[in-house]
């Protein structure tokens, strides 16, 4: 079993890439926050998805950056995320008197890893697939 070594974690990358997830995540979830109750039906959907590309854009901005290991700085960055969002939502919950569900907490934080994840390997597969065409076109134009 192998372990994760911390020195190999750019948190520079992290905290860059949480800022931009941080940027698509907080409009909707203050709207969301704002407006809707919990029995507000399907547009609560429409938030989750918002919310969700928030953690994608953390995903494929960390994935981006990072070469060596873009899906574990992915998913810090997704899940450093939904901390930031998370934590003010609580606050908000505890200050208002409404209860907060932990496992719903829980169940989204694994949502978000995994979107940070998902994002950060697209990125890192476009990554690859633009490296292995320009090295495909510096190749062709060495044999002319």
């Amino acid at each position: 079993m192998s372990s994760i070594s911390w020195t190999v974690v750019s948190w520079t990358v992290v905290a860059r890439a949480a800022l931009i997830g941080s940027a698509v995540v907080a409009a909707p979830a203050v709207v969301a926050s704002a407006l809707l109750d919990d029995a507000s039906g399907s547009i609560t959907w429409l938030f989750l998805v918002l919310a969700l590309a928030g953690f994608l854009a953390a995903g494929w901005t960390a994935g981006q950056t990072d070469g060596a290991t873009p899906m574990l700085h992915g998913a810090l960055a997704a899940l450093a995320t939904y901390a930031v969002v998370q934590i003010a939502g609580v606050i908000r919950r505890i200050v208002g008197g409404d209860d907060v569900e932990v496992v719903a907490v829980g169940v989204t934080a694994l949502l978000s890893l995994c979107c940070g994840v998902g994002g950060a390997l697209a990125a890192d597969w476009f990554r690859r697939r633009r490296m292995a065409s320009d090295a495909a076109h510096t190749i062709s134009h060495l044999s002319e």
